[in-house]
Protein backbone atom coordinates (compact mmCIF):
# COMPACT_ATOMS: atom_id res chain seq x y z
CA UNK A 1 0.00 0.00 0.00
CA UNK A 2 1.09 3.72 -0.84
CA UNK A 3 1.34 6.20 1.73
CA UNK A 4 0.10 9.85 1.15
CA UNK A 5 -1.07 13.42 2.74
CA UNK A 6 -4.34 14.59 1.78
CA UNK A 7 -5.03 17.73 0.93
CA UNK A 8 -9.08 18.50 1.63
CA UNK A 9 -11.36 20.98 2.83
CA UNK A 10 -13.00 21.56 6.20
CA UNK A 11 -16.41 20.12 5.55
CA UNK A 12 -17.01 16.11 6.68
CA UNK A 13 -18.49 14.99 3.44
CA UNK A 14 -15.48 16.42 1.24
CA UNK A 15 -13.18 14.96 3.73
CA UNK A 16 -14.75 11.61 3.66
CA UNK A 17 -15.34 11.31 -0.09
CA UNK A 18 -11.45 12.30 -0.82
CA UNK A 19 -10.47 9.36 2.21
CA UNK A 20 -12.88 6.92 0.42
CA UNK A 21 -11.28 7.80 -3.33
CA UNK A 22 -7.50 7.13 -1.61
CA UNK A 23 -8.75 3.81 -0.07
CA UNK A 24 -9.96 2.81 -3.84
CA UNK A 25 -6.50 3.44 -5.29
CA UNK A 26 -4.59 2.00 -2.23
CA UNK A 27 -3.48 4.43 -0.71
CA UNK A 28 -3.37 5.03 3.42
CA UNK A 29 -3.07 8.36 4.26
CA UNK A 30 -0.77 9.68 6.92
CA UNK A 31 -1.68 13.43 7.66
CA UNK A 32 -4.57 15.32 6.84
CA UNK A 33 -4.53 18.98 5.87
CA UNK A 34 -7.72 20.82 5.91
CA UNK A 35 -7.83 24.38 3.69
CA UNK A 36 -10.75 26.60 3.10
CA UNK A 37 -9.34 27.04 -0.49
CA UNK A 38 -7.16 25.11 -2.60
CA UNK A 39 -7.46 27.48 -5.61
CA UNK A 40 -4.45 30.22 -4.19
CA UNK A 41 -2.81 31.15 -7.06
CA UNK A 42 1.15 30.13 -7.03
CA UNK A 43 0.64 26.67 -5.23
CA UNK A 44 -3.01 25.86 -4.41
CA UNK A 45 -2.54 26.38 -0.84
CA UNK A 46 -2.62 29.18 1.54
CA UNK A 47 0.07 31.09 3.51
CA UNK A 48 2.54 29.08 5.88
CA UNK A 49 0.60 26.02 4.90
CA UNK A 50 3.59 24.77 2.81
CA UNK A 51 6.22 25.24 5.36
CA UNK A 52 4.15 23.01 7.47
CA UNK A 53 3.48 20.29 4.98
CA UNK A 54 7.20 20.42 4.40
CA UNK A 55 7.85 19.33 8.44
CA UNK A 56 4.84 16.75 7.54
CA UNK A 57 6.84 15.44 4.64
CA UNK A 58 10.53 15.46 6.36
CA UNK A 59 8.61 12.88 9.84
CA UNK A 60 5.98 10.70 7.31
CA UNK A 61 8.04 10.35 4.40
CA UNK A 62 4.81 9.83 2.38
CA UNK A 63 4.75 8.63 -1.47
CA UNK A 64 2.52 11.46 -2.92
CA UNK A 65 0.48 14.35 -1.99
CA UNK A 66 -3.04 14.14 -2.73
CA UNK A 67 -5.24 17.20 -3.45
CA UNK A 68 -9.09 16.87 -3.47
CA UNK A 69 -9.64 19.15 -6.07
CA UNK A 70 -7.98 20.15 -9.41
CA UNK A 71 -5.47 21.85 -9.65
CA UNK A 72 -3.45 23.85 -12.43
CA UNK A 73 -0.57 22.50 -14.09
CA UNK A 74 1.80 25.81 -12.94
CA UNK A 75 0.85 24.73 -9.46
CA UNK A 76 1.26 20.94 -9.93
CA UNK A 77 4.97 21.87 -11.52
CA UNK A 78 5.50 24.63 -8.46
CA UNK A 79 4.44 22.18 -5.60
CA UNK A 80 6.55 19.41 -7.33
CA UNK A 81 9.58 21.62 -7.72
CA UNK A 82 9.28 22.59 -3.92
CA UNK A 83 8.69 19.72 -2.29
CA UNK A 84 10.16 17.22 -4.13
CA UNK A 85 7.30 14.89 -4.13
CA UNK A 86 4.82 13.98 -6.79
CA UNK A 87 1.53 16.00 -6.57
CA UNK A 88 -1.95 14.15 -7.31
CA UNK A 89 -4.90 15.92 -7.90
CA UNK A 90 -8.25 14.52 -7.81
CA UNK A 91 -8.02 14.07 -11.70
CA UNK A 92 -5.46 12.38 -11.52
CA UNK A 93 -6.48 9.96 -8.31
CA UNK A 94 -9.65 8.74 -10.12
CA UNK A 95 -7.70 7.83 -13.69
CA UNK A 96 -5.70 6.25 -11.15
CA UNK A 97 -8.30 4.14 -9.90
CA UNK A 98 -9.96 3.35 -13.10
CA UNK A 99 -6.73 2.32 -14.42
CA UNK A 100 -6.36 -0.29 -11.96
CA UNK A 101 -10.05 -1.24 -12.14
CA UNK A 102 -9.79 -1.62 -16.01
CA UNK A 103 -10.55 -5.10 -16.98
CA UNK A 104 -10.90 -5.37 -20.94
CA UNK A 105 -8.10 -4.29 -23.40
CA UNK A 106 -10.34 -1.52 -24.44
CA UNK A 107 -11.16 -0.22 -21.17
CA UNK A 108 -7.15 -0.35 -20.41
CA UNK A 109 -6.83 1.93 -23.53
CA UNK A 110 -9.58 4.40 -23.11
CA UNK A 111 -8.18 4.95 -19.73
CA UNK A 112 -4.54 5.23 -21.10
CA UNK A 113 -5.91 7.85 -23.79
CA UNK A 114 -7.55 10.16 -21.03
CA UNK A 115 -3.98 10.02 -19.01
CA UNK A 116 -2.27 10.97 -21.85
CA UNK A 117 -4.53 13.69 -22.23
CA UNK A 118 -4.46 14.65 -18.79
CA UNK A 119 -0.22 14.49 -18.71
CA UNK A 120 -0.51 16.53 -22.26
CA UNK A 121 -1.59 20.28 -20.66
CA UNK A 122 0.93 19.59 -17.26
CA UNK A 123 4.04 18.49 -19.80
CA UNK A 124 3.63 21.78 -21.83
CA UNK A 125 3.43 23.75 -18.97
CA UNK A 126 6.25 22.14 -17.38
CA UNK A 127 8.80 22.89 -20.54
CA UNK A 128 7.13 26.61 -20.93
CA UNK A 129 7.85 26.92 -16.78
CA UNK A 130 11.61 25.63 -17.33
CA UNK A 131 11.91 27.91 -20.62
CA UNK A 132 10.85 30.60 -18.60
CA UNK A 133 15.03 32.10 -17.99
CA UNK A 134 15.78 31.52 -21.44
CA UNK A 135 15.99 34.63 -23.92
CA UNK A 136 15.09 33.27 -27.41
CA UNK A 137 16.81 35.24 -30.25
CA UNK A 138 18.68 39.10 -30.00
CA UNK A 139 20.44 38.45 -26.65
CA UNK A 140 19.59 35.23 -26.33
CA UNK A 141 21.55 31.89 -25.56
CA UNK A 142 25.44 32.48 -25.38
CA UNK A 143 24.95 36.39 -24.79
CA UNK A 144 27.28 37.38 -22.01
Amino acid sequence: MKSCILITYFDLDSINEAKGLCESANYEIYHIIKQKSLHHSKFGLSGGILDELKEIIKHTKPNVIIFDDIIKPSQNYNLASELKIEILDRESLILEIFESRAQSTESHMQVKLAQLRYEMSRAKEKVRLSKMGEQPGFMGIGKF
